[in-house]
């Protein structure tokens, strides 16, 4: 028997180089390449694959961008291809809910699944007033024409609440991150492995509180964090970069796209500073989670369901720095252990595919 095509669309695309959402999709290829025919849609933010293949699925590439006001259109090029070619289509976020109705007000009739992608993200500072506008407007248009999925338990009741949209959880993985000793090569490159320090990996966007950490290390000279970030993304980036540069307790690390080295500086931390304030399921935690980290997590509701309160909270730097300050190392072997536990349970990549799969074959 022939298997069902499924159109993965809306991400950057496979290989993962760029973000937590093309990382989903590189896992969901990984465990469901063997039951489902699937075509990747690639952004030219990827770079071209040999014959167009990787990890057993086809990639379609567009010259366009899956970010900002080109997502409309890559997205929307990317369904009406989907739409001939595809059994199922699968989209990450909802910019191309205009073709979605498009398709079906000319009968089309296959499965069409979204994963709203974030937490309340029609709210976000980070978007301008228009996108924000046309997020809500997406939303209402595909409330009854898709099967809505969430990665967190909050934003099936936001979507509910907002738009009376009955959202399915699934959760993000992390088991994709592996534990790294430090060799000669890494030692070299990255010097502080063989020392104590905290490490934080986030984007360089003010959600995700930076600042707030930066400030709190940079009164704490004793303790050294590792901040890895795009810093050369936006003008915040760099503006951050340029404030933080010279504190001798705090390294900077412009992006580590190499799997095996981002690998390393994390899983021989002290501990995960996770300073994200606004997302769904953050990817970076529940790696973090999977490294078996001990968790040092900014107040938030998601934050705090994510994590199942199996961390220690701050809600400002002065809080951060009582608790880096007061850690007790018994503490931290408890949490380190509490993480480990929570993402074996919750957030791994093949329970999650399962789950995928029972929702494709509904």
């Amino acid at each position: 028997m022939a298997k069902k095509r499924l159109a993965l669309i809306g991400t950057n695309g496979i290989p993962a180089n760029y973000g937590g959402a093309e990382t989903f999709f590189e896992n969901l290829t990984k465990y469901l390449a063997d039951k489902y025919d699937i075509t990747v849609y690639c952004s030219n933010k990827t770079p071209k694959q040999e014959g167009n293949t990787f990890l057993g699925a086809k990639l379609k590439y567009y010259n366009l961008s899956a970010n900002g006001w080109q997502a409309v259109i890559y997205d929307s090029l990317s369904l009406i291809h989907a739409a001939r070619h595809s059994d199922i289509l699968f989209t990450f976020g909802n910019p191309g809910a205009p073709v979605i109705n498009l398709l079906r007000f000319f009968g089309f009739k296959k499965k069409i699944i979204i994963n709203a992608a974030g937490l309340k993200e029609w709210e976000r500072e980070h978007y301008s007033n228009l996108e924000r506008w046309y997020m809500k407007v997406c939303n209402r248009l595909n409330k009854k024409n898709c099967i809505w999925v969430s990665d967190n338990k909050l934003l099936v009741d936001a979507l509910d609440e907002t738009f009376g949209i009955k959202s399915q959880l699934i959760r993000y993985g992390g088991d994709n991150a592996f534990k790294v000793s430090p060799t000669k090569a890494l030692l070299k490159k990255y010097p502080f492995l063989n020392e104590e320090y905290f490490v934080d990996v986030s984007r360089a966007i003010v959600d995700n509180n930076l600042e707030m950490v930066l400030s709190a290390f940079s009164c704490m000279p004793e303790k050294k964090l590792v901040l890895v970030s795009n810093f050369d993304s936006s003008d915040y980036g760099k503006a951050v970069y340029e404030q933080y540069k010279d504190y001798k307790n705090i390294v900077l690390i412009k992006g580590i796209y190499n799997k095996t080295e981002l690998n390393a500086v994390r899983s021989n931390a002290k501990a995960y500073i996770h300073g994200q304030g606004w997302s769904g399921t953050p990817p970076s935690l529940c790696e973090a989670l999977s490294l078996g980290l001990p968790i040092i997590s900014f107040d938030t509701e998601v934050n705090r369901e994510v994590t199942k309160n199996k961390a220690l909270f701050f809600r400002d730097e002065k809080e951060l720095e009582t608790i880096i300050k007061n850690l007790i190392d018994n503490s931290l072997v408890k949490l380190a252990e509490d993480s480990k536990m929570l993402a074996d349970k919750e957030y791994t990549w093949r329970h999650i595919s399962d789950q995928y799969c029972e929702l494709f074959e509904k």
